[in-house]
Parts: C-alpha cells; structure tokens; sequence
C-alpha cells in the first residue's frame, strides 16, 4: 500500500487547511492510500484531522515558518530581519531536535506539503526523504514575504512536483521562484459539497433577527481571517461608498471569520465610528458553521488584496449568490466570464459599489447570476478536483521507484 505523509502548516479554519481536509476524506473514501498528517502548528481543526488519518501535531509555532501577512508598512524591515536571523539559527539545538522528530518521514511512499508556508520543515526532514508534491496555495505576495528566506530556498531545492490553486499561482511560481512550467500542474482549489449541504440549513431570517438586520435589507456578505490581505479596510470603504449611495431599503454588509483580537478589533472599531457606519456594518468572529451567515447574504464581496482561489467564493455559489471581486487572484479564474458576477480592478471600491448597487436594483440580474453561481460550483466539487491531485501523487510515487 502507498503512505502519504500530508504536512499542514497549520489547522486553522482558513483556505488551505479546510481544503486539505476536503481532499483527505475523499482520499480515505476513494483511494487505497495509506494517510497521515504531519501539522505544524496546533489549532482548531485538529481533531478533525486526526479523525481522517493519523495526526502528528509537531507546534513550532508561527513566528518559526513564516512572518505575519499583514504586517503595517513599517514594521516590514524589522520582520524580514528577523526571519533572516531565524534562517541562521537552522542547525541548532532545535531544530536537531526537530530532525530528530521528523526522522518517520523517511518511511512514507511521497510527502504532500500543503503551502508554501510548510516548506520551512523541508530542510529539517531526513536525507533520504521521498518525493516532494507541494500544494501552492500562495500568490506574489505569499511567495516573496509570508515565507522566511531559508524555507522558499528549500521549497524550491526539495519539491519535485507543484501544485497549483490556480492558473495565477502557477504563474507566480513562475514569474516569483523561477519554476519551469512544466513542474506545475494546476488544480483548483475545492469543496465537499454534498458534506457543506449535509450541515447547510437555510436560517437567514433568524440570523438576520440575531444581527439586527431588518427582513427587506439587502445584505452584502464578506468571509475571512481579519488581515491585510483580506482587506478588512477595503470592506469598510466599500460599505461606506455603498450607504452614501444607496437610496434604496436599507443595506448592511457583514463580514463573517477572524477573531476580534485587540489589534484588529480596535483598528476596524477606529474605521468604523470615523466613516460612521457603525449602524450598518456587523462583524462576525470565527464560527464552525459559517453557512449560517451566507444563507442571508443578497451579493458576496471578495475584497482580498490577494487569494489564489477563494474556498469562501465557493461556498457563497453555493447559496447561489452573485460575486464581485477585485482583479486579484483565482476569483477571476472563477467568475470569467461574467456568468456569476464580476471582477473590477484591483481595490476599485468605486467600481465594486457600482456594481453592487447595479445588482441591488435588478432583483432578475441578481438572481440570474446567483442561480448560475449555484450550478457552477459543482465544477469545483472534492469528487471532481480530487481524481486529478491522487494521479499527481502517484505519478510521484511511481517515477520515485523508477529512478
């Protein structure tokens, strides 16, 4: 039997880790591999994981693979500095220790990292470690800051094979590591429909009640960890232009993910009162059943400065939800056409409220599109993207005996 060792950087409830545990269940279901997970760092999805495959929780902690992704502009030079030192120190005590711990890798058929990110445990795995795939679920920013400079050397010294999120991601390892094409294959990120439905309950009037939003609101929907990437800013702005705007039944925007930490928290809260929209913006911390959130939302507003293909994009579709996004990632690869929204230039608040308000005003556009959203996402099933990541792992297993 073929053993898979899956590192995870972390198991948190964002893109890449939920992904992950999409495809390990349909693994376990449909293919005769033999799974485990290696996580990097603790969180709260790991009891989910240890209930698809074994589960080695090694906790090295953040700030050892990779600097935060949102960090202000000043506080850049200090962070890179900092990983620098970090990239120094691999040889030491513990990271000896570290290797010591990883020495199991050696006994699995084929490692599947999950993210760029993971490549900091690359150079500590043994000599003699099979091959490599790595899911890159990382764009231009990701790949020249959210990783140290030792554990992008090595990402790239030890993969064998990348996986890409998107035709964007591709092209980023490309333009960004210098990765020849041919070493990328491109597969979508996905979901678990049928298991999303399975806990998916239409409850929107009751949320609605819950947030105080009145029933004929028009809600626009935002998903994410609170970070500039995700641009919390930017959905501030947007829902600003949008109450200035709108001179219809009330509109509210709501973000739903992250935690309300101080830092965050109190800059969001600043925003807030200064733009004065305290009254209709709610903001929604991290929840395992974040459904319960998207079965109110009339519009879904991808403001992320960069994502490479949006888990959240496909799970509004599912509710059959129209999407705007800036011009900034995989969205695009999503919406092409137009068929189930639309894409702006990038942090063109100015064009994403227009659009939105040219949606709140056609009720058939809105609903054409969302309805056309509904039926797409199937494209982006785990039993549809799955099939093709399990060939990829086995071609990397077999041209492994072959050499």
């Amino acid at each position: 039997m073929t053993s898979a060792l899956f590192i995870t950087h972390e198991s948190t409830r964002s893109g890449a880790p939920i992904m992950l545990l999409h495809l390990l269940r349909w693994l376990k279901e449909h293919t005769p591999l033999e799974l485990e997970v290696l996580n990097l760092r603790s969180g709260p999805l790991d009891a989910e994981f240890a209930s698809v495959a074994a589960l080695t929780v090694l906790d090295v902690g953040a700030t050892r693979m990779a600097m935060r992704l949102d960090p202000p502009a000043h506080r850049l030079a200090d962070a890179h500095g900092s990983f620098r030192a970090v990239a120094r120190t691999v040889g030491s005590a513990k990271d000896r220790a570290i290797r010591r711990r990883l020495a199991y890798a050696a006994n699995f058929d084929v490692i599947y990292a999950n993210s760029a990110v993971s490549a900091w445990a690359f150079d500590l795995l043994p000599v003699d470690h099979p091959p490599i795939i790595t899911h890159v679920h990382e764009l231009g920013y990701g790949l020249r800051y959210g990783i140290p400079d030792h554990a992008r050397a090595g990402m790239v010294r030890h993969t064998d094979r990348y996986i890409a999120a998107s035709r964007c991601v591709a092209d980023a390892l490309h333009e960004h590591l210098s990765v020849a094409p041919e070493r990328i294959a491109v597969h979508h990120e996905c979901i678990d429909i049928a298991r999303y439905q399975q806990h998916a309950t239409d409850v929107g009037p009751s949320v609605r009640q819950e947030l105080g939003i009145p029933a004929d609101a028009l809600v626009v929907g935002a998903s994410g960890t609170r970070e500039w990437r995700k641009a919390n800013d930017l959905f501030l702005l947007l829902a600003a232009r949008l109450q200035r705007a709108h001179d219809g039944p009330p509109l509210y925007c709501v973000w739903v993910g992250g935690s309300s930490e101080p830092g965050p928290a109190g800059e969001l809260r600043h925003d807030l009162e200064r733009l004065g929209i305290e009254d209709r913006v709610r903001f929604v911390d991290e929840t395992a059943a974040p459904e319960r959130y998207f079965s109110m939302f009339d519009v879904f507003a991808l403001t992320s400065r960069e994502d490479p293909f949006a888990l959240v994009c496909l799970e509004a579709a599912l509710w059959g939800i129209p999407i705007v996004s800036f011009d900034s990632g995989g969205a695009a690869e999503l919406i092409e056409d137009g068929d189930i929204g639309r894409v702006v230039p990038y942090a063109d608040v100015e064009a994403m409220a227009a659009t939105i308000l040219e949606w709140a005003t056609n009720d058939q556009l809105r609903h054409a599109l969302g309805r056309a959203a509904k039926e797409k996402v199937a494209r982006y099933d785990v039993s549809v993207v799955g099939p093709g990541i399990a060939a990829e792992i086995d071609a990397a297993v077999f041209s492994c005996r072959d050499r």
